[in-house]
This record gives structure tokens, C-alpha cells and sequence, in this order.
């Protein structure tokens, strides 16, 4: 039991290093003389043949050595590869006066990885970038040893400082072929192939030692620091073979791992770019009569992925079609997973289809003679577009593991890996396994020159240089992810982990986006991303809240994983605020801690707080929430996504109904799309904490800060108009929207805006009266808006209409605007500012307050004295600036004469006197005609008389 414990352990500490081998490099800083001293072992000391080899990616233009045990000064003894300026220079010699220098001029753009090869076989020396032949320089006098120590980042005696990053460096006794350049630079080696001396991996992270990775022990020691990175130098797709859809396809050898019986179990999967000029087949293995033949391939007309099975001697059958359309000009990745006895589709590593063999198919042999054909050839259509990253696997592989590993590229030792081939060659008719089964292909009728293309298959995050998602050298193919491309998220043990910072304007951007076990992807708060593809998520996806703004993700593919997605909302202290859950299955244990409590439309009141953990959050349903203190809950599980609703609207009492965003990102209640509002008034109501009212929004005219945006995780109230109201949205409402509560309204003509605050505290309310010609007398549900009590202590503004008191009112004419009274009720007793403006252009309109008798006019701001005790009818909309004093002035007659005020009304009865301050503050209120006022000061005063027909108000002076 012991040997099996220890035997276990020493298995899982392989696997460890295993996935984390190929991920580190060496950063070297000019600037620091950063270097490793590798030191001068006889096994180094090559005077006939050689070749060096390293993964770069540099900074600067600096001259910089690489591998280097040259002494180029003096002597010019040894051998070195570096980069001068822009050239790549390798260099051999035995005395100052017979050297050789081979080079190539290319422009290697900084933060990008390059392979580099020198090669020297005692006749000719050659270079190579990324396995391509560039440059060769005949040369016959062999090379003398410098007697200095190998040193990586730098030249033996005389700086050339690297300035960059170095990864995967190798030394060879031996001059490598160009095949076998471009058969091994992928791959991570073990350290015993013959004619390696020297082999470092940099898979350390960490420490002063640069270890050989042979058993020669030329180990290396860090100068001067040069610090450990994550690596992207093997990562990420880079090219593709372009297939003409005539005769194009590779040939892969024979080999008895690809001999698929009936009855066999395996995967292939490919990323495809098919451009749809025909029939389009991936690849296929034919055999003799009364043995399996396969394909793969897309049916044009249909847009479908066919797998195919039959016998020489029986006609083709279909084993499973693919329900969704294979796109034409995108890369999307594929994968046919088969069993003993069915076969299923996945499409961007999401399952699609699944048939089932039958019993002539399972019955058939396999053939030895025919290898695997990629492309198509004979009676398989030749591919139209291009291929990236084909796997073989002797395995009926999973969904999950499909998706782990298809925006990354593999090491070639997985289990149960039979071929694996990157595509990444840059020339040649040689497509090389990246397997120890060395299956290569043969490109056939193809051009090894043209017809390898860059690729955007795929991208990897490596986050070497930083946790910016919008920093290119972050990304294996060293571009920020655009909207078409295809993104992968690992966690790397010296990678930072990705952060969003892109504003809700302009968003950051992927197609399919794959986020792996363990790694963590955050979108920073009034940030934003837009996913176009699929949504796979096994890890976690943070999405923040601050009091500024949240986080917003819109998802326009499925979404999918077993990882979770964390949604943060902002909850600000002493306030209620309406909040509704934009993840499915959330529990009221999330909002543990505050006071939260449902609304209940049949008794048009919110219910008792809910005191359980384990209540759920319903979908698109809305609650209200206090918090004693700054809060930020956070929503976990899947984010909701697709149609949501219906959300059922009863009318029992007065029809309100509180439902909520559903979505982790604002949703636009006049989307030209998504929306279903059956039997639902036009407006919106959402509590805004800010200013202790509510906000309303009827789809033109907001108050209080409404709008057609509503925030993510908001709450919002809804009124049912007739029985049966529901409300279904779907993603098409989803919009990014810098909203941390909800934004101004939209400009709108012939309205008119009263907004009042006061002086003791930050609440304030707003009413709108405008003008619409299909307005009718009564209450207009698609139209008006009823006003909504707000906190106690905040002013309240509203007009009537039918009755009801309105926040917004619809009128059809400016005459019935005239005259109309502006309610007003005070939450404190103090100071308030009231601003007047209109868009009234073609009409004369002015604000009365009824108390003072001024007149406000178009964009005043005012000040005046309220209580809560005052009349309600404190502002009246008029038409003239001298209307009403004319009538006071008319039918009044008040004055003070020895510190009594006298009052006098011809034919009318008077219900009250009251006396008030010019700045509003009311002194007195009766309903005597004669009255002391014997302790106030000299003054203008102003009398208001309330009677049985009007309201008059004159101002008097007392002496």
C-alpha cells in the first residue's frame, strides 16, 4: 500500500508538471545586463557541426544575442544566434580573419513569438525563422572553441544584452534538417534525443537556475535577475492550409491507429473556415470491399456536417446529420465523437446531434492500406476554405473535454492523443504530427508556398505581460480579441488573470469565448463585454458593482459550463432600492443580511420581509430591499440568457405588478425587438434611491431621472390594464447602457419640466405636463403616469387627472393645459427651489405660485418657504403674467390700518384668510375679516382669501 501511495503521488506530481510544462519563459532587460551564464562543459565546446534554436520575442531594436558562446571580438571564435537591429545574424568562426556570418533582414514585430534556427554542418550554414529556410553561407573552416562559458541574453565579452523574452532554447551537436526543425519546434522535448547537449525548458517559474533539461547538467545561472513569465511561445494558432475545393488535400500515412472498425471508438475534431463553394469534405479513410469507409464532410445546399459509415459493397448511410448550419466564413470549431455504436456532433464545443449505428456498419472490418485523408480525395469533395488544429483521439471524448482544450493548443503527449497537427507551418508539402506516433501528412496538389494562410482560428490567453484584456501581448497571436474571434481563458501559474476595463461605449469583444477550469475572467464595474458565439464557462466570470455603475455581459450564443458566473449589485445604505436577480436558481440567501421583502398587487402593498435563506429568486421577478449599511451581494450561477416570461401581470386590486431585469446588463424598454406587453400600461416605475421617488418612464417622457434604460439587477414596476397581463422579453431587449440607476429622457417638444428640491436634504421630484393630440380627458394608460408616493420627507410633485394624481400628464391641447393646478406637498418645513422650463414654443406659459402670487417664468429658478401643512394647490399654469392679479385686485379689497388687517369680498363667501412672507412662510390662517396682526414687523405682507368660488391674493404693506 505504500509503494502504491507513493506511486500515486509521484503520478499526480507528473500531471502537475505536465500541465504546466511549455508555459514559462525568461524576461531579459537590456537595461539591467540580464543574462544566464550556462557555462563551459566539454560537451559545449563544438568545433565541426552545430545548430541552436530558441523561442524569442523582443522588446527593442537592440542588437541582442540569444545563445551565444562567441567571442567576437579579437578572435571571433565560437558560434552564436542573434538579432542586430532588424536582422537575423548566425554566426560561427575560428580566428578574427575566418569567421562566418549568415543573416536574414526581416522585421520581427515586438510581442510576438518567433522561432529561430542556426544550422552549421561543416559546409554550410543556414538560418531558419519559424522552420522556414532564410538565408545560407557556404563556409568550410570549421569553428574553434572560445574557451568562455554558453551564456543565454547576452555575448560572451561583449553585451549584445536581449531585451525581451526567451523560451525553449536548444543546442545540438549535430546540424538539424529543416524537416526536422519544423518536426520538433512545437514540442516539448524530453531531454534524450540524440545530438541534443543542451535543453532548457525554462518550466522552472521561479528561483536562480535555469536547468538542462539532458543529462549533461550544463545548468544555468540568472544574472542580474531577468524575471520569470508566463510563456506564449508554443501557444495559439498561427496558420491554416487553404484548400481550393478542387483537388486540394493532405495524405497522412498509413498507420494502424487510424484502423477505425465498425465497432471502433474515436474523435476527430477540426477548427473549419468553409467558404461554401461545394460539397466540402474533412476528412475520410476509404477500403476494400466489405471494409469501413468513412467521411465527414458538409452538404452545401444544406449547410449540414454528415458523418458517414458504409461498406465498399453497401451504399453510404448517414449515421447523424448536424441540426444546426455549418457558417460559412468563420472559423468554428467541429468535433465527431463516436462510441461502439453511435456517433455525436458538437459544433464550438457544444453538443449538437447523435445517430446510432446499425448492424451492417458495426459488422465492418477496418483496412490496413488507407490512410486517413484530409481535405477529401475520390469519392470525398475536396474542402472549400480552410483548417486549423486536426486531432485524432483513440477516444470517445467528452463535451467538457472537447471544450477544455480546443482554444489552446496541445502538447502532443495528452492520453489517448493518436495525431495532433498545429497547421502551423509556414512552408513546404510536409504537415507534421506533433504526436511520438509521427503520423505527417503529405500536402497533395497543393502549393507549399501559398496555400499556408495566417490564422485567427483561435486565440489563448497567456498574460505574461499584465492582467489587461486590451494589452496584445497578453494573447498568444498577440492582437486584442476582435468580434470574430474565438477565445480561451486558462489559468497559468505565472499568467495574471484577465480584467475588462472596456467602457460601456465601446466594449471588449470575442466570438466564442471558453473560459477553463480554474481561471477566472473579470469585467470591472461599468464595464462591459460582448460575447457573439457561445458562452462556455467551467471556471468563473466576475462581473463588479460600485456605487459608479456595474458590470454589463451580453451573451448572443448558448451559454453553457459547469463554472459560475458572479454578478455584483451595488446597494447603497439607509435606502430602499427595487432589485431583481440577473442569474437563474438564485436563493434569498444571496441578500442575507438586508431587509428583503416581495410586492403583493392583490393587496397593492409589499409583503412581509423575507426572513428564509432558501426562498428562490424568481426569474424577471422584482422585490424590494433595505440595507443598514453599503452592501455589494453577489448573484452566483448561470446568467440568464434567452427569452425569459411570461412573467404573469394580475390585475386584482390596481394592477401593479413589481418584475425585474432579468439580464447582467441593461435592458431598453423601447427595444425594436424582444418585447411581448400584453395588457400592460405604457409606463415604468422605478424607485431611484437618490432622491426618495419614484422614477417614471411611459416610452417617450421619463421624470426623475426615467428612461427607456433599466439598469441591471433593477427592479421595476409595471400596471396591468385589463386581466391576463404579462410581460416576456428575450435577449434582443439587452442592450450595454452606462446606467448605475437610469439615465434622462429623451428630448420631446411641447413639454413642460417642474423639478423642486429643498435645503435639509438631498430628495427632490419632478412633474411633466406635455401635449399629445391623441390625449383624451381621462386617464391615458399608454400616455400618462401615475405618481407614486415617495419617501415622507420628500417633496411631491403631481397634476390631476380623472382623479388621479399623475407624475406625467398627457394633454390634448394648451388650452387644457391652462389653469391647470400643480400640486405640491412639502416633506420638510424649509427653503425649496423649484426650476420652470418648457419646450412650449409656440405658446405663452408661466408657473403661478398661488401663495406668493409671483409669476415664474421659462428656465427660473425659484425659491420659496413650505411645510408639510400647507395646501396642497400651491402652483397654477397660466398664460399671462397679469391675469390673475387683475382679478385679485378687482374683487379683493384687504389692507392694515393700526396693526389690523381688514378683508373684504363682494358677493362671494370666504371659507379662509390667510396671510403670508413674500419669500412663502405662512403667519396666519383663519376665517375672521378683521384681524390682529399687532406683533408683526413693517412690511409688504401677502393676503390670500380662499372663497366659495375662487382664490384671490393681493399684496398690502404694513406700517
Amino acid at each position: 500500500m505504500k509503494k502504491l501511495k507513493f506511486l500515486s503521488i509521484f503520478l499526480l506530481i507528473l500531471v502537475a508538471i505536465s500541465s504546466n510544462s511549455q508555459n514559462n519563459a525568461l524576461n531579459f532587460t537590456a537595461a539591467n545586463n540580464s543574462a544566464v551564464n550556462c557555462g563551459n562543459n566539454p560537451v559545449l565546446r563544438l568545433t565541426s557541426t552545430v545548430t541552436l534554436e530558441a523561442w524569442v520575442n523582443r522588446s527593442s531594436n537592440s542588437w541582442q544575442a540569444i545563445i551565444s558562446k562567441l567571442v567576437h571580438e579579437g578572435d571571433r571564435e565560437g558560434y552564436g544566434i542573434e538579432i542586430e537591429n532588424n536582422r537575423l545574424v548566425f554566426i560561427i568562426g575560428n580566428n578574427w580573419s575566418n569567421w562566418c556570418y549568415t543573416y536574414y533582414d526581416v522585421a520581427l514585430t515586438f510581442g510576438q513569438w518567433y522561432h529561430i534556427a542556426g544550422t552549421y554542418d561543416g559546409t554550410t550554414a543556414k538560418i531558419y525563422i519559424d522552420g522556414k529556410l532564410v538565408g545560407t553561407q557556404s563556409y568550410t573552416n570549421g569553428i574553434v572553441d572560445s574557451q568562455t562559458p554558453l551564456y543565454i541574453g547576452c555575448r560572451t565579452n561583449s553585451g549584445c544584452w536581449a531585451d525581451g523574452q526567451i523560451d525553449e532554447a536548444r543546442v545540438w551537436n549535430v546540424a538539424r534538417t529543416e524537416a526536422q526543425i519544423k518536426a520538433n519546434m512545437y514540442k516539448e522535448l524530453v531531454g534524450n534525443e540524440a545530438g541534443l547537449v543542451a535543453y532548457y525548458k525554462f518550466n522552472e517559474g521561479s528561483g536562480t537556475t535555469l536547468y538542462d533539461a539532458t543529462s549533461n547538467h550544463n545548468d544555468g545561472t540568472l544574472l542580474n535577475v531577468p524575471t520569470w513569465k508566463n510563456s506564449g511561445a508554443l501557444a495559439g494558432s498561427r496558420n491554416a492550409l487553404d484548400f481550393d475545393g478542387s483537388n486540394d488535400y493532405v495524405q497522412l500515412a498509413v498507420n494502424s491507429q487510424f484502423d477505425y472498425p465498425g465497432n471502433s471508438v474515436f474523435t476527430f475534431e477540426s477548427w473549419i473556415y468553409f467558404t461554401g463553394g461545394g460539397n466540402s469534405c474533412l476528412f475520410s479513410k476509404g477500403g476494400f470491399a466489405g471494409q469501413t469507409e468513412y467521411s465527414l464532410y458538409i452538404d452545401n445546399a444544406s449547410k449540414k456536417l454528415i458523418f458517414n459509415i458504409a461498406k465498399q459493397s453497401v451504399a453510404w448511410q448517414t449515421i447523424v446529420t448536424s441540426v444546426s448550419n455549418i457558417p460559412t466564413n468563420t472559423w468554428v470549431h467541429v468535433a465527431v465523437a463516436k462510441t461502439a455504436t453511435a456517433a455525436s456532433i458538437y459544433l464550438n464545443g457544444i453538443y449538437d446531434a447523435t445517430g446510432t449505428l446499425n448492424a451492417t456498419t458495426l459488422s465492418a472490418t477496418s483496412s490496413t492500406a488507407f490512410g486517413i485523408v484530409i481535405g477529401g480525395k475520390n469519392f470525398a469533395p475536396s474542402f472549400y476554405g480552410k483548417m486549423d488544429e486536426v486531432r485524432f483521439w483513440n477516444t470517445t471524448r467528452s463535451e467538457t473535454e472537447i471544450r477544455s482544450n480546443m482554444t489552446k493548443t496541445l502538447a502532443g503527449n495528452e492520453a489517448n492523443l493518436v495525431a495532433c497537427y498545429r497547421f502551423d507551418e509556414s512552408d513546404g508539402i510536409k504537415l507534421y504530427d506533433l504526436t511520438s506516433n509521427a503520423i505527417n501528412g503529405t500536402l497533395t496538389n497543393m502549393d507549399g508556398a501559398t496555400d499556408w494562410v495566417p490564422s485567427t482560428a483561435f486565440s489563448t490567453w497567456i498574460g505574461s505581460e499584465s492582467n489587461a484584456w486590451n494589452t496584445a501581448g497578453n494573447w498568444s497571436g498577440n492582437t486584442t480579441p476582435a468580434a470574430t474571434d474565438n477565445i480561451g481563458v486558462y489559468k497559468w501559474n505565472l499568467g495574471s488573470a484577465p480584467l475588462i476595463t472596456s467602457a460601456i461605449g465601446s466594449p471588449a469583444t470575442c466570438n466564442n469565448l471558453y473560459i477553463n477550469s480554474g481561471a477566472t475572467l473579470t469585467i470591472n464595474a461599468a464595464k462591459a463585454l460582448t460575447i457573439n458565439g457561445n458562452y462556455i464557462n467551467n471556471g468563473i466570470l466576475s462581473i463588479k458593482s460600485t456605487v459608479l455603475g456595474d458590470g454589463s455581459l451580453l451573451t448572443n450564443g448558448a451559454v453553457s459550463g459547469t463554472g459560475t458566473t458572479k454578478v455584483a449589485r451595488s446597494i447603497a445604505s439607509n435606502k430602499w432600492h427595487l432589485v431583481s436577480s440577473p442569474v437563474t436558481s438564485a436563493l434569498s440567501g444571496v441578500l442575507n443580511g438586508l431587509y428583503l421583502r416581495p410586492y403583493l398587487e392583490g393587496s397593492d402593498i409589499f409583503g412581509a420581509y423575507i426572513t428564509s435563506t432558501t426562498d428562490p429568486l424568481g426569474v424577471g421577478q422584482g422585490y424590494s430591499l433595505w440595507a443598514n449599511s453599503n452592501a455589494i451581494p453577489v448573484f452566483s450561477g448561470t446568467p440568464n440568457n434567452g427569452s425569459v416570461g411570461p412573467i404573469l401581470t394580475p390585475l386584482t386590486l390596481n394592477g401593479y405588478n413589481l418584475v425585474g431585469n432579468p439580464y447582467p446588463s441593461a435592458i431598453d424598454w423601447n427595444a425594436a425587438s424582444g418585447w411581448t406587453k400584453t395588457n400592460l400600461a405604457a409606463t415604468i416605475y422605478v424607485w431611484n434611491p437618490n432622491i426618495g421617488q419614484y422614477a417614471t418612464y411611459n416610452g417617450a417622457i421619463g421624470t426623475n431621472d426615467g428612461s427607456r434604460y433599466i439598469a441591471m439587477g433593477q427592479g421595476f414596476f409595471v400596471q396591468a390594464n385589463s386581466g391576463g397581463g404579462s410581460l416576456t422579453m428575450n435577449n434582443n431587449v439587452r442592450v450595454h447602457n452606462a446606467i448605475a440607476f437610469m439615465k434622462s429622457d429623451e428630448t420631446l417638444a411641447d413639454k413642460i419640466n417642474i423639478k423642486v428640491s429643498n435645503s435639509l436634504n438631498s430628495y427632490s421630484d419632478e412633474t411633466i405636463i406635455a401635449l399629445n393630440d391623441t390625449a383624451s380627458a381621462g386617464f391615458d394608460y399608454d400616455l400618462d403616469a401615475n405618481k407614486f408616493a415617495g419617501e415622507t420627507t420628500a417633496p411631491m410633485l403631481y397634476t390631476m387627472k380623472d382623479d388621479k394624481n399623475l407624475a406625467v400628464s398627457c394633454l390634448s391641447s394648451i388650452d387644457n393645459i391652462y389653469n391647470r393646478d400643480v400640486y405640491f406637498k412639502a416633506g420638510v418645513s424649509g427653503t425649496h427651489t423649484l426650476i420652470f422650463t418648457h419646450t412650449m414654443v409656440n405658446n405663452e406659459v408661466y408657473l403661478l405660485d398661488e401663495v406668493t402670487q409671483e409669476i415664474i417664468y421659462n428656465g427660473d429658478v425659484y425659491n420659496f418657504e413650505a411645510s408639510p401643512t400647507d395646501d396642497l394647490s400651491r402652483f397654477m399654469i397660466v398664460s399671462t403674467t397679469t391675469s390673475v392679479n387683475e382679478k385679485s385686485q378687482s374683487q379683493l379689497n384687504a389692507y392694515a390700518y393700526h396693526k389690523t388687517l381688514y378683508v373684504k369680498v363682494e358677493n362671494q363667501y370666504v371659507n379662509s384668510v390667510e396671510l403670508y412672507t413674500l419669500d412663502g412662510r405662512k403667519l396666519l390662517e383663519n376665517t375672521n375679516l378683521i384681524n390682529d396682526i399687532s406683533s408683526l414687523s413693517a412690511g409688504i405682507y401677502l393676503v390670500k382669501v380662499k372663497t366659495d368660488k375662487d382664490v384671490l391674493c393681493k399684496k398690502i404693506a404694513i406700517q
